[in-house]
C-alpha cells in the first residue's frame, strides 16, 4: 500500500501451485433389449396371443414365475390434482428385488435372461447387467478401460495495481489493473479397444465359393467378401485393449481493467474489460474409444437368417483427452444513479465472445501407440478412422445484452408505511452458440445435433427477456418479500435423447414467492416462506418441423411449498 497524493495506491502481487489428482470410474452407457417388443421375438415360444410378455398369467409357466413377483402396480391418488389426463387405473410399476438396490436389479435380470435364452447366454442384444459384462474387474461394475487418473498440474501468478485519482476533487477516477498468468500440466489416462475379428465378420462362410444358398433368388453374396479378409483378421486378431496416457500443456495470459468514475450528483460511470478461461470437465476429457462397425439393414443370408452389409468402421463418441480451455473476452459498460440514500437506478450493457467454444465435429483417431498391433496401424480398410466428438471450434459464440435495474425504499412514506420499497431488473440477451456439426455417415447413439435448421446453433437455457420484480418491507422487527421472477422461452436441448430426437424448449415461465421474517429478539427470528404461490407449471415443448413449430412433451407440477422457519443467533 501506498500513501500520499499519488494515483498509485497500491500493488498486489501473488504466486500458487496446485496438484490436483483424480480417478475417473465411468461406463459406457449400457442399453439393450431383451424383450420381445424391441427383439420381435416370440420370446414365449407360444402362440402368436402370447407372444407379448405380461405381468402375470402368461402361458409359459417359467418366464411367469420370474416376471410375477418382479412387478406390482401403483394407484395414483388424486393425480394432478384430478385433471383429467387420461390416466387412470392402477399403472404397473417395480415393487420386488428388482426395485429394492443395485444387486436386487442384477440378480432379477440375470435370472431373466438366463431364464429367456439360457443360463451364461446374452439377449439378442448382447445385454447384461454391468457388473456381468466379460472382463470386469471383480467386485466393480467398470472393465479395466473405465477407470483412469486424470492428473492436473496448475501454475498460477497474478499481479495488480489500484489506483485513484484527488478524492476530493468533484470527478474521481478510481480503478484496478491486473495480469493473470495460467500454466496448466494435465495428464489423462486413455484408452484404445477394439474386439476380434469374429466379433465382427462372424459369417465369412458366406463368402466361401462353395456355399449355396437355400433361396438363391434372395441372396446376395455380402459386400465385406471383397474386402481383404485375411488383412483385417492379422489387424484385429483377438482384439486388445491398450491403455495410454496423454499430455497436454497451455499458458493463458488474462488481463483485467476495472474502472469507475464518480460523478457529482449521485452518477457512477463502470467499465470492466477481462478475458477469463472455463477448463473443460473431466467427464468430457475422458477419452475412452472402442473400435465400431457400421453396418447397414439386414438382409437375407441364403441360410434362412440375415447377414447386415459392412460400409466400414469407426470410432464411438467418446471424450477427447485434447480439449484445451474455453476462452472469452468480456466488456462490461454501466451507469449508476444513486438519486436518494435509498435509492439508484442502473442501465448496463454487456458483450462476451469466448473463442475455444466446445461443440462436436467429427475427427481423426489416433490409432499409433504401444500396445495397437502394426497391422491394424497401416490396414486401409481400418485407418483413416473417424469419430464425432467433442472439439474447440474455430467459431466463436458470444452474449450480448443490457440491463435496466431500479431500487428505492419509500422511507419518505409516513409511520409504518417507511418501510416499503422496490426493486425491478429486466435483462435483455442476444446470444449466438456453435452449432455441432457431425458426420453423418458415422453412426452415433445421441448425436447432439439438432434434427431442424432452425434449431442448430442456438447458445442453450439463455432466455431473450427476463424480468425481476421484487416488493420489500422492512421496518422495525418485520422484514418481508414478494418476488417474480419471470422469463421467455429458450432451449433446453438441441436434440431429445429419444425418438423423434427433437430440439426441446422451455416456453415463458414466471414464479411468485414470498416470505416474512419476524425478530422476536435479537438473536431469535420466525419466518413464514411460500415458493410458486401461482403454482407454475413447467412446460416443455419439442420442434417437429422445419418452420419452428413446438408440440407439448412434458407437463411438470411444482406444486406450492410453504415453510416455518425459526432461527438462532449465537
Amino acid at each position: 500500500d501506498f500513501s500520499g497524493d499519488g494515483w498509485l495506491k497500491s500493488v498486489r502481487a501473488g504466486a500458487r501451485y496446485n496438484t490436483q489428482e483424480s480417478t475417473l470410474r465411468q461406463s459406457d452407457f449400457n442399453w439393450g433389449n431383451i424383450s420381445e417388443v424391441w427383439t420381435g421375438r416370440n420370446i414365449q415360444n407360444s402362440s402368436p396371443d402370447g407372444t407379448v410378455l405380461l405381468l402375470g398369467g402368461n402361458p409359459n409357466a417359467a418366464l411367469d414365475a420370474l416376471v410375477s413377483p418382479l412387478f406390482g402396480t401403483y394407484e395414483f391418488d388424486n393425480y394432478q390434482r384430478g385433471i383429467n389426463t387420461g390416466l387412470g387405473g392402477p399403472i404397473p410399476t417395480y415393487t420386488g428385488p428388482a426395485a429394492n438396490d443395485f444387486q436386487g436389479f442384477q440378480d432379477t435380470f440375470n435370472g431373466l435372461i438366463d431364464g429367456l435364452y439360457g443360463a451364461g447366454n446374452f439377449g439378442p442384444s448382447g445385454w447384461r447387467p454391468l457388473t456381468s459384462r466379460n472382463g470386469v474387474i471383480e467386485g466393480t461394475p467398470y472393465l479395466p478401460s473405465e477407470i483412469g487418473q486424470i492428473e492436473r498440474d496448475t501454475l498460477a501468478a497474478y499481479v495488480r495495481f489500484d489506483f485513484e485519482s484527488d478524492p476530493g476533487a468533484d470527478v474521481v477516477l478510481s480503478g484496478n489493473v491486473g495480469l493473470r498468468y495460467v500454466r496448466t500440466e494435465r495428464s489423462v489416462d486413455a484408452s484404445f479397444a477394439a474386439n476380434g475379428f469374429d466379433n465382427f465378420f462372424a459369417q465369412t462362410a458366406l463368402c466361401d465359393p462353395s456355399f449355396v444358398p437355400n433361396d438363391p433368388s434372395t441372396f446376395v453374396r455380402p459386400g465385406f467378401c471383397d474386402l481383404d479378409l485375411v488383412g483385417l483378421e492379422a489387424a484385429l486378431g483377438d482384439g486388445f485393449d491398450t491403455q495410454r496416457n496423454l499430455q497436454t500443456t497451455y499458458d493463458e495470459f488474462l488481463p483485467s481493467l476495472n474502472l469507475k468514475l464518480d460523478i457529482p450528483g449521485g452518477h457512477v460511470l463502470r467499465t470492466a474489460i477481462s478475458r477469463t478461461m472455463n477448463r473443460p470437465g473431466v467427464d468430457q476429457l475422458n477419452e475412452r474409444i472402442t473400435l465400431q462397425s457400421i453396418t447397414g439393414d439386414p438382409v437375407p443370408d441364403g441360410r434362412g437368417g440375415t447377414v447386415r452389409p459392412f460400409l466400414g468402421f469407426n470410432g464411438n463418441a467418446t471424450g477427447n483427452s485434447s480439449l484445451l480451455p474455453q476462452t472469452s473476452w468480456n466488456i462490461d459498460l454501466s451507469w449508476e444513479w444513486y438519486f436518494d440514500d435509498a435509492g439508484s437506478i442502473t442501465i448496463a450493457g454487456f458483450h462476451k465472445e469466448i473463442d475455444n467454444f466446445i461443440s462436436f465435429a467429427p475427427v481423426p483417431v489416433d490409432i499409433s501407440g504401444e500396445g495397437i498391433p502394426e497391422a491394424f496401424v497401416t490396414n486401409t480398410v481400418i485407418n483413416p478412422l473417424l469419430r464425432n466428438t467433442e472439439v474447440n471450434s474455430d467459431e466463436r459464440a458470444s452474449v450480448t445484452g443490457f440491463e435496466v435495474a431500479y431500487q428505492q425504499f419509500y422511507d419518505f412514506l409516513p409511520g409504518v408505511l417507511s418501510g416499503l420499497g422496490a426493486q425491478f431488473t429486466y435483462t435483455y440477451i442476444d446470444s449466438e452458440g456453435v452449432a455441432n456439426v457431425l458426420d453423418p455417415s458415422i453412426p452415433s447413439d445421441d448425436p447432439p445435433t439438432a434434427r431442424f435448421d432452425v434449431d442448430a446453433g442456438i447458445f442453450p437455457r439463455i432466455s431473450r427477456h427476463n424480468i425481476n420484480a421484487v416488493a420489500l418491507y422492512e421496518k422495525g422487527p418485520v422484514q418481508a418479500r414478494l418476488a417474480y421472477n419471470w422469463r421467455s422461452a429458450f432451449q433446453l436441448t438441441p436434440r431429445d435423447v429419444i425418438f423423434p430426437f427433437a430440439s426441446i424448449y422451455q416456453p415463458a415461465t414466471g414464479q411468485l414467492d414470498a416470505s416474512i421474517f419476524v425478530d422476536i429478539t435479537e438473536n431469535i427470528k420466525f419466518g413464514l416462506q411460500g415458493v410458486n404461490l401461482t403454482d407454475d407449471i413447467t412446460v416443455t415443448e419439442q420442434s417437429i418441423n422445419e418452420d419452428g413449430l413446438r408440440a407439448p412433451r412434458n407437463f411438470f407440477r411444482n406444486d406450492r411449498r410453504y415453510s416455518a422457519i425459526l432461527r438462532f443467533n449465537f
